[in-house]
């Protein structure tokens, strides 16, 4: 009986299938990334690396930390790995709100979580931020000034030492509220974020820290900014040294606070650029003091070219996308509703900024029903920019989707909590939620927002799209909802901050393996009643943190070489093996050799079969070698009198694994006895069973079709086949991948 391929780890689950490819000198290896993107939009597959874990209970059912920063950061490994983060939470429903710190190891465990400072006064919406540099980290946040009637802007730091966490620098006044512009007294400048570059000082470190206006001197809310900026060293913060905070704001932005006739309202997220510049960057809605909206180029960065010192100059652009209904109606979408965005960086020069683009008529009014996730890209070297879909992007090949190019209209709402009513109509603004990651060195990014399965809006969903090359293409979004992943079932997923990065595991089968840390609110009651009373009941949630590991494209070929001479037991050459390497397969000549080359670094699965012999299986690995030569000795397979009659017991064999949605499963009695199959989730929940009665002795097969007992289609996943006789107990691992 030939065994095929079963996977030794969970690095080997990214396998989607078969496919034959000969040449009769090097092999190459197919290429099936496009397909992945712009074929069959199959969304990458992944598993849980870290299960949803609870960090503590807030009775605070809103935004668990900041609105436009990353709050989750990844630890090098030579920090001991794992994860740093910050949040406010309310110990009780009617406790004041505080901030905390908290840190995990790299397989999630909680190894500290702490209420930063000992403040007894209302604290929020804290943002952390880790400097690579210098191995420091820095919160900040907001809380209520001494007299009671400002909220100033806070900031603490830290640093390890050889990977222990040294003791916390004592709490620093960044922005001291009340502050005087344009001879106006009273602005006060909160929901602070973070950013760090590098500083015009030898040996150091600039930090950036930013607040925004949340008193306004127009026709409603317009929050211009004020950034603090310091310059530090890792001794400096070591030593407790407090930093000398200089202050920038920028004119344009001061001008539309005080506009008297027109009302603009910015959005606006901060990133430090590698060379000195400082970004301000996001967009603005303007009307007239009649409410009409104003149309004029609403896409804005600001640039300081001098580490934050001096002038501030602007550039914008209008983000307007013309469609054409069937009918003929024009439609324009515009960037809005978008508040809680962060902007990153990748490694060529471009800043990302992921937010949600609204369907306007000619008549100035927005269809609720159709908002999509898309981002603008900026280029620094030229400043230029770019708009690209990330979700829906458009079948029929055109730049960007139209919801009415297909049979049906397509509708789509980002939001983790769906009632129009809420916040006076204002639900769009209140709880849009869209986070990327900083691309990593290899060019690996991640957008993450949620929706609510629009019309029933029965359960919020996480949505998190990937590109592997610096965000030139996006794939469709994994979809962790909970009704379809045992992970999150009974959960109520809020406010997903994905980590500040991916980090990379290695490289299986061509494929880049990363690992994307989230945190989030699994709020007890959905809806956020901590500023909506009307939402839901106010109990509350969990603060959780979990990890999911995911297969990413390799874009490009690699340079190693793989030579196989595959011999038998007289050594002998075996003509014609089939020869399974990753996701292909090959077929060796007449003498029994075959050269596949273009493969990249990381480890291959490679199976050989040939009728008449055992199955060869192994790993094999590409380093800085590229070149492997091996000869390969094929067993001659035993006949059925030669087994060991205790050995033939038990799962012979899964075929596929993964599968799609059909396996079929091999397996042995020893002897006629009772014996039960069944498939169990993570959670060791029964879903199916395959049989259960008396078996007869000898070697049998069955097929499965991803299903359970009741009929329903299992969502993507791992499950276990169990099986359980008089004599004998075993359980293997099956990868259902859709």
């Amino acid at each position: 009986m030939k065994t095929k391929l079963l996977f030794i780890s969970l690095l080997l689950l990214f396998v989607f299938g078969l496919s034959g490819i000969q040449d009769a000198s090097v092999a190459k290896r197919s290429h099936t990334v496009q397909a992945l993107f712009d074929g069959d939009r199959t969304p990458p597959p992944y598993y849980f690396s870290i299960l949803p874990t609870q960090i503590r209970f807030t009775g605070y059912d809103y935004f668990p930390a900041g609105y436009n920063s990353h709050v989750l950061n990844v630890l090098p490994q030579s920090m001991g790995g794992g994860y740093a983060g910050a949040y406010h939470a309310l110990q009780t429903p009617t406790s004041q709100r505080r901030v905390f710190k908290f840190r995990t190891n790299a397989s999630g465990a909680l190894i500290s979580d702490n209420q930063v400072g000992t403040s007894s006064v209302n604290q929020g919406f804290p943002t952390l931020l880790y400097d690579y540099t210098t191995d420091n980290y820095f919160i900040a946040w907001h809380e209520t000034g001494n007299s009671g009637s400002a909220l100033d802007v806070k900031l603490f730091s830290g640093y390890f030492y050889d990977g222990i966490p040294g003791p916390w620098d004592g709490i620093q006044m960044v922005i001291d509220n009340p502050i005087t512009i344009n001879n106006i007294n009273n602005n006060q400048f909160i929901l602070p974020q973070i950013c760090i570059g590098p500083s015009p000082i030898t040996g150091k470190q600039r930090l950036y820290v930013m607040g925004k206006n949340n008193t306004s001197h127009t026709l409603g809310p317009c929050s211009n900014v004020y950034i603090a900026y310091a310059d530090f060293s890792d001794y400096d913060i070591e030593m407790g040294t407090p930093l000398a905070f200089s202050y920038t704001h920028i004119a344009q932005m001061n001008l539309w606070n005080i506009d008297s006739t027109t009302h603009r309202q910015p959005q606006v997220a901060m990133l430090a650029g590698d060379n000195g510049k400082l970004y301000v960057i996001g967009y603005h809605t303007h009307t007239g003091a009649d409410g009409i909206e104003i149309t004029e180029p609403e896409m804005d960065v600001f640039i300081n070219d001098n580490y934050g010192s001096g002038n501030w100059r602007g550039v914008n652009w209008d983000s307007a996308i013309p469609i054409t209904a069937p009918n003929g109606p024009q439609y324009t979408f515009r960037l809005r509703n978008t508040s809680s965005f962060n902007v990153v960086k990748d490694n060529l020069g471009r800043l990302h900024l992921p937010g949600i683009w609204a369907c306007r008529d000619n008549g100035g009014y927005y269809h609720p029903y159709h908002d999509f996730v898309k981002e603008m890209v900026f280029d620094t070297s030229f400043e230029l920019f770019q708009l690209r879909d990330i979700y829906p992007r458009s079948q029929n090949g055109s730049a960007h989707f139209n919801p009415w190019e297909g049979s049906s209209t397509t509708y789509y709402n980002p939001y983790p909590h769906w009632d129009h009513n809420l916040f006076g109509l204002d639900m769009k603004t209140k709880l849009n939620h869209q986070k990327m990651t900083n691309a990593n060195s290899d060019g690996m990014m991640a957008c993450v927002w949620q929706d609510t399965q629009i019309p029933t809006a029965s359960t919020p969903q996480i949505n998190i799209s990937i590109s592997g090359n610096n965000g030139n293409q996006w794939s469709d979004p994994i979809i962790l909802s909970p009704l379809s992943v045992p992970e999150l079932a009974s959960q109520n997923p809020m406010y997903v901050y994905p980590a500040n990065k991916i980090t990379l595991a290695g490289y299986h089968n061509s494929y880049a393996i990363g690992k994307l840390g989230l945190f989030y609110l699994d709020d007890f009651s959905w809806g956020p009643q901590s500023i909506a009373p009307e939402a839901q009941t106010y109990d509350g949630g969990n603060l959780m943190l979990a990890e999911i590991t995911i297969q990413f494209p390799n874009f490009g070929t690699g340079e190693h070489v793989l030579n196989l001479s595959i011999r038998d037991e007289s050594g002998n050459p075996i003509p014609n093996a089939d020869v399974y390497l990753g996701a292909s397969n090959y077929v060796a000549d007449t003498n029994g050799n075959l050269s596949i080359g273009e493969l990249c670094m990381g480890s291959w699965d490679l199976m050989i079969s040939k009728s008449g012999y055992q199955d060869y299986e192994t790993q094999i690995n590409f380093d800085d070698a590229q070149g492997l030569n091996l000869e390969i000795t094929l067993q001659n397979e035993l006949s059925t009198g030669e087994q060991n009659p205790q050995a033939q017991r038990g799962i012979a064999a899964i075929y596929p694994n993964p599968f799609n949605p059909h396996t079929t499963i091999s397996y042995f009695m020893p002897q006629r006895g009772r014996l039960k199959l069944a498939i169990y989730n993570i959670k060791g929940q029964k879903l199916a069973t395959l049989f259960d009665g008396i078996a007869s002795a000898g070697e049998h097969k069955l097929s499965y079709d991803g299903k359970s007992d009741k009929g329903q289609s299992l969502p993507s996943g791992i499950y276990f086949l169990r099986y359980h006789s008089d004599t004998y107990q075993q359980s293997e691992k099956l990868i259902l991948m859709k």
